[in-house]
């Protein structure tokens, strides 16, 4: 009787171990990788999860093979198996008697750019601070799988100001050697913009197309990318031309490099200096005692608005008598005499903007000053797309006088993640307060010339390039022509999927006081601001609009 006691317990508690086993089965897997082989290369996609599921998120580029299968577990045991991979069925990989099953997703039409920093940290240390600095390499394929790129990277380093607080992280990367990426120019320093508070994937693609195709000269370029940091997909990214100086990006002539040449000491080892009411003009700043410049110190110039608090960490700025903020982003660092310069000639040109007749002191016209025709359309992309967040990311430059016209130039807007968010039309939606808000209400107000100059401009550039992207017979693609918004929406559409599968709080970024449920409601009410927003401005800027 005792012995028939004894195997009844050892068979029950066989039971519950067998019952508790299979009932973690799905629990104790903490996480999985799966490497597979396209075009003699090999890559590897770190699994995601998300309300209990797992998922492999990957590149459009991926087909159906055999895939081996990394599985960790709570226990810290591992263990590798070999698994069918089907891009779009369930991937179902079976570990010492246990199925494990993997939803599968694949993206479309896009590139996949591949980083790897593992041997610096990780992706964990990258997130962590915009201090750390990571060496890396880097692998860019086409949605074929065709490898375009593949080096290494001097530094990975993330980015941006209120955006690095959100989850999905922006980028900056510097290659060892230049390159052109898809198509955008040889460089070395490119940016990766992250696109999560724009719900739509579409709001930065479309301004920077119609800057670019509406003439804007200089705007910068982008391209879609999945990103994947050591094999972890991070979602649909920008990469985009960083805003600097450069044959490839904004081609003027380079001040910094021609300082360095009459100087025998670094540029970044000089003592750093601040000037006050320079030249009695009101302006002041912070230079560096560099104690040489070349003979030319016109240009070339590129300047920021920034707000004050921002412009603390940046090697050289000025601010304005009437409050503007500008940070000197090339040269970086910046000798007094270039300093006085630039920051005097902006002081005279605000001065020539707020006075009655448009002259200041000095008996020249604020329009002298600056390319009416580019902060013209800077000022109309600003205003079609309600951009609310533009006291700073507002660059401009000034090439040299002997080899540019002397003038200051607007460059395309920079950093629009919030803009096609509004509903109500009128022109004069920026809030009454703030420097940047200020000078680009008066800029409009106070001068007929300005006024006129931005018809012009909405008639002959900007409107013409609408008119496409709302034409639904306009059979450009991406990257060739101002394309139809219903091709922006196609062409984008498998890989936003996926990316709000990895992001779907992305989703409830607020809209006009209101969330977009899914993907295709975003989409639509873009559609919809785009077509009332440019029938509105029509009416105020076009050829038949009332004087």
């Amino acid at each position: 009787m005792k012995k028939r006691k004894v195997t009844v317990l050892f068979l029950l508690g066989l039971a519950l171990c067998l019952i508790a086993v299979q009932a973690a089965a799905a629990s104790e897997l903490t996480e999985a990788s799966i490497t597979f082989t396209v075009r003699d290369s090999e890559y590897t996609v770190v699994s995601y999860k998300h309300n209990d599921t797992f998922y492999f998120l990957l590149p459009s580029f991926a087909e159906e093979t055999d895939a081996a299968v990394s599985l960790t577990f709570s226990s810290g045991a591992a263990e590798n198996v070999q698994a069918r991979l089907i891009p779009g069925e369930d991937l179902i990989c079976t570990c010492k008697g246990r199925d494990l099953r993997f939803r599968t997703v694949r993206s479309g039409n896009i590139p996949a750019l591949f980083i790897d920093v593992s041997a610096a940290g990780g992706l964990n240390r990258l997130n962590k601070s915009k201090s750390n600095v990571l060496p890396g390499s880097a692998v860019l394929t086409a949605p074929s799988g065709e490898i375009l790129y593949s080096g290494e990277l001097t530094s990975v380093k993330g980015r941006g100001n209120k955006s690095w607080d959100m989850p999905k992280k922006g980028y900056g990367i510097k290659l060892a050697e230049k390159a052109d990426l898809l198509g955008m120019g040889k460089d070395r320093n490119w940016v990766l913009i992250p696109t999560y508070r724009d719900n739509s994937l579409l709001n930065f693609r479309i301004i920077n197309d119609l800057a670019f195709y509406g003439g804007m000269p200089f705007a910068q370029q982008s391209r879609y990318v999945d990103l994947y940091i050591d094999g972890d997909y991070r979602g649909v990214y920008l990469l985009t031309e960083k805003m600097e100086t450069g044959k490839n990006r904004i081609d003027i002539r380079d001040l910094e490099e021609a300082t360095e040449q009459v100087n025998t000491e670094p540029l970044n080892s000089f003592r750093r200096r601040k000037l006050s009411n320079i030249e009695r003009s009101g302006a002041a700043g912070f230079c560096w005692t560099i104690p040489n410049d070349p003979e030319d110190i016109t240009g070339g110039y590129l300047l920021e608005f920034d707000t004050a608090e921002k412009a603390e960490n940046e090697a050289s700025r000025f601010g304005t008598d009437n409050g503007l903020t500008l940070s000197v982003k090339s040269p970086k660092y910046i000798t007094e005499a270039q300093l006085t310069y630039i920051a005097v000639l902006w002081q005279d040109f605000e001065n020539a903007l707020y006075s009655r007749t448009g002259y200041n002191r000095k008996g020249i016209h604020y329009s002298e000053y600056i390319d009416m025709e580019s902060f013209a359309m800077l000022w109309l992309l600003d205003e079609f797309g309600m951009e609310i967040d533009i006291s700073s990311s507002h660059y401009f430059w000034k090439d040299s006088d002997l080899t540019g016209d002397g003038k200051i130039h607007a460059c395309a807007p920079w950093d629009v993640e919030h803009c096609f968010k509004r509903e109500k039309y009128a022109f004069d939606y920026l809030p009454a307060n703030g420097a940047c808000r200020h000078f680009w209400r008066d800029l409009y107000n106070l001068h007929e010339d300005f006024r006129q100059t931005v018809r012009e401009v909405w008639q002959n550039s900007l409107y013409p390039a609408l008119c496409l992207l709302l034409d639904e017979d306009n059979t450009a693609q991406p990257y060739t022509g101002m394309c139809s918004y219903d091709t922006y929406v196609s062409f984008v559409e498998p890989a936003a999927r996926m990316n709000f599968i990895r992001w779907p709080r992305a989703l409830s970024t607020q809209v006009d006081d209101r969330s977009c449920k899914t993907w295709e409601e975003c989409v639509e009410y873009v559609r919809k601001y785009l077509t009332g927003r440019t029938a509105y401005m029509n009416t105020v800027y076009g050829a038949d609009a009332a004087q």
